[in-house]
């Protein structure tokens, strides 16, 4: 028999969706009523020689199954007989619960769930019968409130909603001592200890309820309803970050000192300011005549997305132009600029920070209307 693991999924899919020893036993005893005694035979010879050659060898598997009405609870069971399962994506499932003869995954260590239905329960179950699951994905998943994964080798844990709208996650609690990378973008609070966590990437507002991080070298910070008490909890957490990204929406600005926020940073080596962020900066710089020095030692990189060109504008430039003696790039993102008499002011600002730094490659780029 040919290697099964060279199929095609779709084809793959087909074949193993029809493996169903029930079904098969029927059909042979139907067609042996009807005098094909042998033919009966030769058929459920063959579906037994199929399915044993999926349980010993099949290591990789995409299943998509857009019956959303019916619980696929023999399919989950035939999964967990395929004991070289190492990978597992499947779309348009519905799991409320894991049937008791369900056996354990012994090799899965990455698993992909695309649209699926499934109850809190369900999923903390499941990942309890993968022992060495290693990278858990969640994609557009309805039917979740509160789950709590228990994952001794869990490493990447993410919830997205990148193939439609659902609603939130209310609360994920994730005991995963080895929990290195989590992305989130539907989930209202997380709760980890977080000590091995290496990289954060919220795409929508989070609440922040982490120990210290001590070791998070990434931290990224996307999308609407944010407020500045929880991005600034999120940047405490953090003291080893080297990668800083906040392009949020702000529910209120607020003035903001770029000391307070990032004074202690010290291994920022990358970071980008979104324009809602920047305002609040600006305002900051607005309100105080005096900042004190920020010192960020590795900072090679900045870019900001400026939308008011104001003179605190330049201030909060020329501060972070001062900050760093390793800074080798300003990108200045003004193509949201807003019209004003300022603007001329601004540009020609920019150009004699071009001049006093020379050693730092500054770029400004904006609407070739404003120039």
């Amino acid at each position: 028999m040919a290697n099964f693991d060279s199929l095609p999924d779709g084809l793959l899919c087909f074949i193993f969706s029809k493996l169903c020893l029930a079904q098969a036993v029927a059909s042979c005893l139907r067609t042996g009523q009807i005098g094909g005694k042998l033919l009966a035979l030769k058929m459920w010879s063959q579906t037994c020689l199929l399915e044993q050659h999926v349980r010993t060898s099949l290591e990789r598997l995409t299943l998509v199954d857009p019956n959303l009405a019916t619980p696929q609870r023999n399919r989950l069971v035939y999964l967990s007989n395929c004991k070289k399962l190492q990978w597992l994506n499947l779309c348009y499932a519905f799991i409320p619960s894991l049937p008791p003869q369900c056996e354990a995954f012994d090799m899965l260590t990455s698993c992909s769930l695309d649209l699926v239905v499934i109850t809190d329960s369900a999923l903390t179950s499941f990942v309890q019968l993968c022992p060495f699951l290693e990278c858990l994905r969640l994609n557009s998943c309805t039917g979740l409130q509160s789950p709590h994964i228990r994952a001794p080798s869990l490493r990447c844990l993410e919830f997205v909603s990148n193939l439609g709208c659902v609603e939130p996650i209310q609360r994920i609690c994730a005991d995963a001592p080895n929990l290195q990378h989590v992305f989130l973008s539907y989930v209202e609070e997380l709760r980890t200890e977080g000590e091995g966590l290496l990289e954060l990437d919220l795409m929508c507002h989070v609440k922040p309820s982490l120990q210290l991080l001590p070791l998070l070298s990434s931290l990224s910070m996307h999308g609407p309803m944010w407020n500045l008490d929880s991005i600034s909890e999120y940047i405490r957490l953090g003291p080893s970050v080297q990668v800083l990204y906040i392009d949020v929406k702000l529910e209120e600005k607020k003035p903001v000192k770029i000391d307070q926020f990032f004074g202690h940073l010290q291994n920022l080596k990358t970071m980008y300011i979104g324009s809602e962020f920047f305002e609040c900066l600006q305002a900051g710089a607005k309100l105080s005549s005096t900042m004190r020095k920020v010192s960020l030692p590795s900072l090679e990189e900045i870019t900001v997305a400026v939308t008011r060109g104001d003179p605190h504008c330049i201030t909060i430039l020329s501060m972070v132009l001062r900050c760093s003696s390793s800074l080798k790039k300003l990108q200045i993102n003004a193509e949201s600029l807003e019209n004003s008499t300022e603007n001329a002011a601004f540009f020609t600002c920019v150009l004699a920070l071009q001049r006093i730094y020379v050693h730092v490659e500054i770029l400004l780029t904006c609407p070739s209307s404003l120039l």
